[in-house]
């Protein structure tokens, strides 16, 4: 039978006797195992049937136990006719939870007041935290690291802190011998909740993870005890892995069902004999040979180094939020840069009058103030919906450069699952309240190609950065050496901002290269997004009589990104050591120290990242 003796979050141990057909793994101190899934698919049954099999090796071993082996609280509903009556009855199952009625035969220690479970009927997710069950099996300890559920019904907010939450848990482990991800058997298509499920879970894993992934099937009886339709979609799926590949075989598929711990389940709570027990017997021994054969599977595999995971999922949460700083932070450079060089083209004329004059001695550098928009704001990009205020500056074609406003939200607050925000014309924005599954905006009548969803507005801030060249100004008589002071510092802070503008670039680089070489699924560079996404506005501001400046700039600035990026990549591929997490996390900080754009960045960064889930408290939309 088993016991239960949990004493904390990391070190419960479940003993099991030794009976079962699993015991033929090969002795080994211990195996740690991670057990993945989308809210819903059942880990918390999978983990309680497979403590049950564990200790029985068949379905009549285990009703002639004293009691339930159980470590995970859950609750089902089962319908049946007992043998007086001709009516259905509806039984209850619940196990574990505090607020169940007494029951002698099931045991519920305090340690389960926490929140670590809830029964999951609402549709919230079962697990609340990360917990690891040991189960010690002769000399030999098996860890079932239970994790919350990717895709949680509570939004995507609880899916990053989830994954936090796993990652943090697996510090406290050197090795991780098998990772678990586990299925539904009857998925016809890749809706659009399978695939980030799947993929969720890839991004955070380190590539060398590949070699420890197993997928396990529950609930097969249905589907003869195969993977169903779930596995042309996966099998699709994972051929998109081109560096790493993650196959479908006999050693990486496991098919599992849970109906003869249900019936156990049952049996023990209420004593009821359920019909169909030789169904049930025989969904029991399968699912025990297939629980041995994933045992001595994850058992003869090099383990995976779980520092490299942590590790890498904190470096690469920092880079992904800091991308679309950097290249806001190099656009201001380059703004400054440019109006610096206009004022000592000014300032070298002959002939100006004072008011230009006091302007153009300042010297100041443009920042940018991001600020979140508590909730996600779907907006309309079209020209009539749409302002192109002048910044007050020309550029050097004698146009003014023009700014961007939007005139219309046409949705607030209105989270939609896998939007790319800050993108126009996604497929996605049909599920925004604002087109109830049209191409159509109800609010503004455009096309959904002109729409996107926006998480933070930029307030552009002009700084004056050299109090002591006012000063020095002040003390001057003559208007020549006033102009001679304004120019040397012009000239000095332009050289300073273009060290800090070719470092921010290679920077950008490194990071992109270092994400695309130490993940299973390769980010899209967000770095070349944002340009992309920035000259169809600089375009637009053209075709309507606003200064190239800014448009030139962008195109130049991509040019050399692509040069560079290219140049770093051909070194990786020729068997140069790429940048590795230390280094990644050194660069970040020496970012952070530039003098002029350092602090700015980083805020930018802090900022960037807390407003990147603002809003989303639902994850789909009720129709």
């Amino acid at each position: 039978m088993v016991t239960r003796a949990v004493t904390g979050p990391y070190d419960g141990l479940h003993e099991v006797s030794d009976r079962s057909e699993v015991h033929q793994v090969s002795d080994m101190s211990e195996i740690n195992i991670l057990v993945l899934g989308r809210t819903g698919v059942g880990k918390s049954t999978w983990i309680n049937a497979i403590i049950n099999y564990l200790a029985h090796p068949s379905l009549d071993d285990a009703l002639a136990a004293d009691s339930l082996g159980w470590v995970v609280p859950f609750s089902f509903s089962v319908n049946f006719i007992p043998d007086d009556q001709d009516e259905y009855q509806c039984a209850n199952v619940k196990v574990g939870f505090t607020d169940q009625a007494k029951d002698d035969s099931i045991k519920v220690d305090d340690e389960w007041k926490k929140v670590d479970e809830c029964d999951g009927a609402t549709g919230v997710s079962a697990t609340q935290r990360t917990i690891i069950h040991c189960v010690k099996v002769r000399d030999r300890v098996i860890r079932f690291i239970d994790t919350p559920g990717i895709g949680d019904t509570r939004g995507p907010d609880h899916d990053k802190e989830n994954m936090a939450d796993i990652l943090r848990t697996l510090r406290n482990y050197n090795d991780l011998h098998g990772i678990l991800i586990l299925l539904k058997p009857n998925e016809q298509r890749l809706d659009v909740m399978f695939r980030f499920c799947i993929q969720e879970l890839l991004i955070h894993l380190h590539n060398d993870a590949a070699k420890n992934i197993a997928f396990g099937f529950t609930n097969t009886r249905g589907t003869n005890y195969a993977p169903g339709d779930t596995f042309d979609p996966l099998f699709k799926l994972l051929e998109k892995y081109k560096d790493v590949r993650v196959p479908l075989s006999k050693n990486t598929v496991y098919c599992f069902d849970s109906e003869g711990f249900r019936y156990l389940a049952v049996q023990k709570q209420f004593g009821v004999k359920l019909d169909y027990l030789v169904e049930n017997q025989r969904s029991w021994d399968h699912s025990v040979k297939e629980s041995s054969r994933l045992l001595q599977h994850f058992q003869s595999l090099t383990p995976h180094p779980v520092r490299s995971t942590t590790n890498l999922y904190e470096v690469r949460s920092q880079l992904q939020s800091i991308a679309e700083p950097i290249a806001i932070t190099s656009r201001n450079i380059q703004d400054t840069i440019r109006e610096n060089e206009e004022d000592i083209n000014s300032l070298m004329k002959v002939e100006m009058d004072q008011e230009e004059l006091e302007q153009r001695l300042k010297t100041e550098i443009r920042t940018s103030m991001m600020r979140g928009t508590g909730n996600l704001r779907t907006v309309c990009a079209h020209q009539e919906c749409v302002q192109h205020l002048p910044r007050g500056i020309l550029g050097r074609d004698g146009n003014p450069v023009l700014d961007v406003a939007h005139k219309r939200v046409c949705c607030y607050g209105c989270w939609i699952p896998f939007a790319k925000l800050d993108t126009k014309g996604k497929w996605s924005l049909k599920l925004c309240g604002a087109f109830k599954f049209s191409s159509i905006c109800h609010h503004c009548n455009h096309e959904i190609s002109d729409h996107m969803q926006i998480r933070y507005d930029l307030e552009e801030i002009v700084q004056c950065i050299d109090p002591e060249l006012k000063a020095s100004i002040n003390e001057k008589v003559s208007i020549a050496d006033r102009k001679r002071v304004a120019i040397e510092t012009k000239k000095n802070l332009i050289q300073e901002l273009g060290e800090e503008l070719d470092m921010l670039q290679e920077a950008a680089v490194q990071f992109s290269v270092f994400l695309k070489q130490n993940a299973l699924l390769t980010y899209n560079d967000a770095t070349l997004e944002y340009l992309e996404r920035t000259m169809k506005e600089e375009r637009a501001k053209v075709s309507l009589g606003g200064s190239r400046d800014n448009l030139d700039s962008l195109i130049q600035y991509e040019k050399k990104y692509k040069q560079l990026l290219q140049t770093l990549q051909d070194h990786v591929d020729s068997g140069k050591k790429p940048m590795d997490a230390a280094g990644a996390e050194e660069l970040m900080r020496r970012l952070y120290s530039l003098k002029h754009y350092g602090t700015h960045l980083e805020k930018m960064r802090e900022t960037f990242d807390a407003v990147g889930c603002s809003g989303r408290e639902k994850p789909y939309v009720v129709k």
